[in-house]
């Protein structure tokens, strides 16, 4: 009765072994969450418009099914041993006596490590002041550094509170206008951008005194996110980036970020956002709830 609780036990830490690392690896590698149900229904969905998913998405679902009955194979397999072994221990029972005998005279091994323990102490008894001197020796030529960055992080409030003034003001242009906004913290070097979804799958990260080459740079993240995890489907995904006051700094590719000097000029810019003509709402829904994750699994 142990044994078979031992493999049961052994049996459920498997399953739910194989199965958190097929969660992590999943989620890692294509976003896609296997205990979500949305992405199960967009994945559902994108088969039944044709649309060509990758190989190595299958192949990952494929390789660790054959990992979990592998394992259990191997687990629940050594029944035939276990019936050998009943019978050579309840044969002899006199062997057994004999054999415990020994095992009393074998108690003299600990009394062997108990010398180890005076050998090595000595040993460590003289690295740790060094250890304990040179940590001392770094400590004091990094207490002048942290003072010269304390002045520096003085000077960034002022900053920072201008930033959150044109994020709400941003926020509340593409909300007004029917925009759906999602939490984004981070993408790379961009820090908290206003992500703005269409209805059309179009992308916006609109932000202020930023650079246009990090803007750029998260934009090139994000189709690469696109292309790994949902293969030609991405192709049907747009994104654009909106910079107020880009610090003097030009578009490298004004097809895809477009400048503005104040809040103003981005108001004229930003136009309403309609339902296309082929408008699928659960299509949308799925949509939106990828672009969800993949902001919060970017933005950690």
């Amino acid at each position: 009765m142990k044994r078979f609780f031992e493999k049961f036990l052994i049996t459920v830490l498997w399953l739910m072994t194989i199965t958190l690392l097929t969660t992590f690896w999943m989620n890692i590698k294509y976003g896609f969450n296997v205990f979500a149900g949305t992405h199960w229904e967009y994945l559902s969905m994108a088969q039944a418009n044709g649309t060509q998913i990758k190989f190595d998405f299958y192949a990952s679902l494929i390789i660790a099914i054959i990992i979990a009955v592998s394992g259990l194979y191997f687990i629940l397999r050594p029944r035939g041993n276990t019936m050998v072994t009943h019978p050579t221990n309840n044969i002899p029972n006199s062997q057994t006596k004999s054999v415990v005998s020994p095992t009393i005279p074998q108690s003299p091994k600990p009394d062997s490590v108990v010398p180890q323990h005076p050998t090595v102490s000595p040993t460590n008894r003289p690295t740790r002041p060094p250890m304990m001197m040179t940590g001392a020796r770094n400590v004091q030529p990094q207490q002048p550094q942290n003072h010269f960055v304390a002045p520096t992080t003085n000077l960034q409030p002022p900053t920072a509170v201008q930033s959150n003034k044109m994020f709400d003001e941003i926020t509340n242009l593409f909300e007004s206008n029917g925009y759906i906004i999602k939490n984004c913290k981070r993408i790379n070097k961009l820090i908290n951008p206003v992500m703005a979804v269409a209805y059309d799958q179009t992308i916006w990260l609109s932000v202020a005194n930023t650079p246009p080459d990090i803007v750029q740079d998260a934009i090139e993240t994000l189709i690469a996110i696109f292309d790994d995890t949902l293969g030609e489907t991405a192709n049907d995904i747009t994104v654009r980036g909106c910079i107020i006051d880009a610090n003097g700094g030009e578009s490298p590719n004004p097809d895809l970020i477009s400048i503005f000097e104040n809040i103003d000029e981005l108001k004229s810019f930003v136009t309403p956002n309609t339902k296309p003509d082929d408008y699928d709402q659960d299509l949308f829904d799925a949509f939106s709830t990828y672009i969800s994750t993949v902001a919060g699994y970017i933005g950690k």
